[in-house]
């Protein structure tokens, strides 16, 4: 099995765009994700790919991994699971944009 394309690779945002210009590959990326990203030169390989609509009445939150230290219960004091970790990368993976789809203030964990 090849390795996935990087998540970086211009090719995800241009199936995205083809996906609102091509209504045939929307239906196609819709009903089977894998094999529409092929289409495009984009290798899944061993992922698990969730593909979903923009839906007004929907937000979809994806949680980072859990930080080295975090529990089930969170105390919130010093060194507890929700201290503030030291590392940009696990505050930009944590990092999380809820927002509407034309609002791009918050992009990768970082306020524009």
């Amino acid at each position: 099995m090849a390795e996935p394309t990087a998540m970086n690779d211009p090719r995800w945002n241009l199936a995205v765009q083809r996906s609102a210009a091509d209504g045939d590959f929307r239906v196609r990326l819709l009903r089977d994700p894998y094999a529409a990203l092929t289409e495009v030169g984009i290798e899944v390989g061993g992922l698990k790919l969730i593909v979903e609509e923009y839906k007004d009445d929907t937000r979809i939150l994806v949680l980072p991994p859990p930080l080295p230290s975090q529990s089930a219960e969170g105390t919130g004091k010093e060194g507890g699971p929700y201290s503030t970790p030291s590392s940009p990368e696990l505050v930009a993976l944590a990092a999380c944009a809820l927002s509407e789809p034309d609002d791009d203030r918050v992009v990768y964990g970082q306020q524009k």
